[in-house]
């Protein structure tokens, strides 16, 4: 779990340390800190500043030489048909976003569904993988199909855009407080959220990720109530 240090008030650090990477004989990771965060406070212990969530990460940790090219074969012998593949968070250094889609590939060619939360790749890598689910943010899709999305319609367009250069089944856009517009082989629609509080907005992507994909395991359910999990997910979080 992150442990929390307190520097006067002003600044929150949680550590982030990784699991056991000698599991399955591999020992990829070159740094024994994962991740460290870096959350700006408004000096009263809520984690925003100026009504903002401002956050430092430290970069992440580096693959040792190599790895990255022998990554996919060990992905291939881990995963089976009935897995899902999450490739989530910033690209660890010493990996090429090519070896990344490889990765990628790996894991569907094994019978894998792969959901994907990233900003390092592009619609050319998307179109490449043609994964089975993608979770930009509002900005991220606005800069991944180089598209305004400032409105309701232009963000829609764009959606329908991407996927069908992709090939993607599900893309998954978050819309921060106003909730998330589903774009997919479910349909296209969008999903309110209710109006809480909000602490922090940290992890509420990934809780939005997970919700959707632990929708999907518990029960074959139509793509609106399982958009709906997805949106209770990450407004709790």
């Amino acid at each position: 779990p992150p442990v929390k240090h307190d520097f006067g008030g002003h600044l929150a650090r949680c550590e982030y340390f990784t699991v056991d990477a000698k599991n399955g004989d591999f020992d990829g990771v070159a740094d024994e800190k994962s991740f460290v965060s870096l959350l700006i406070t408004d000096g009263a212990g809520e984690l925003t500043c100026g009504g903002e969530t401002v956050k430092i990460n430290r970069q992440g940790p580096t693959l040792y030489s190599k790895m990255g090219a022998v990554l996919p074969a060990w992905l291939s012998e881990r995963i089976g048909a009935s897995s899902i593949a999450v490739f989530a968070g910033s690209m660890p250094g010493g990996l090429s976003v090519g070896q990344y889609g490889d990765m990628m590939l790996a894991a569907k060619k094994a019978g894998a569904l792969v959901a994907v939360d990233t900003t390092a790749l592009k619609l050319a890598d998307y179109a490449r993988i043609s994964p089975w689910l993608i979770k930009p943010n509002i900005y991220e899709l606005a800069q991944l199909a180089d598209s305004p999305c400032d409105t309701p319609e232009q963000t829609l367009a764009t959606a329908r855009r991407v996927r069908e250069v992709t090939g993607i089944n599900h893309l998954l856009v978050s819309l921060g407080g106003d909730g998330l517009l589903y774009c997919g082989e479910g349909g296209e629609f969008r999903v309110s959220s209710p109006k809480v509080e909000v602490c922090s907005t940290v992890g509420a992507g990934d809780s939005l990720l997970a919700g959707f994909v632990g929708g999907k395991v518990a029960v074959p359910a139509s793509a609106p109530s399982v958009e709906h999990t997805a949106v209770t997910e990450g407004e709790a979080e």
